[in-house]
């Protein structure tokens, strides 16, 4: 990684958080630069992001597992969350005012959520037709 690319990185979000008028306690985001890092393609930056906030995504995960015990293990759960996390780092937006973890939070629960809704698909049959089933 270049150092120049880095600083000038640094210095785009100083100023970001400078100029919003706001106080800068309240606008910092220390997973901004590692964000914009990793989107450049700075693959050390995308492990520190997804290591710093393992027990976030391992969190999510065993909430999730009671709803797909049976199609999913716990593992599979945590490696759909990386995964997920990973696609949250590409799509995220240093200009927005949210801060990376709840963006990435957020995504990362609709997508636990989509995959519960695409396992858990049951056709429910009306009685009349099961009644027809059975004779």
């Amino acid at each position: 990684m270049n150092p120049k690319k880095v600083a000038n990185i640094n210095y785009a979000i100083t100023d970001t958080v400078f100029q919003s008028g706001s106080s800068p306690k309240d606008v910092y985001d220390p997973d901004a630069l590692e964000c914009k890092l990793a989107q450049i393609g700075d693959d050390a930056a995308l492990q520190r992001i997804v290591k710093r906030h393992l027990p976030l995504l391992v969190h999510l995960a065993r909430k999730t597992l009671p709803l797909v015990h049976k199609q999913f293990n716990l593992i599979d759960l945590i490696d759909v969350a990386q995964q997920t996390m990973c696609k949250a780092i590409d799509l995220y937006v240093i200009d927005d005012d949210a801060k990376f973890i709840d963006f990435a939070e957020q995504y990362i629960v609709s997508q636990l959520v989509q995959l519960v809704g695409q396992e858990n698909t049951q056709i429910r049959l009306p009685n009349d037709v099961l009644e027809r089933l059975r004779h």
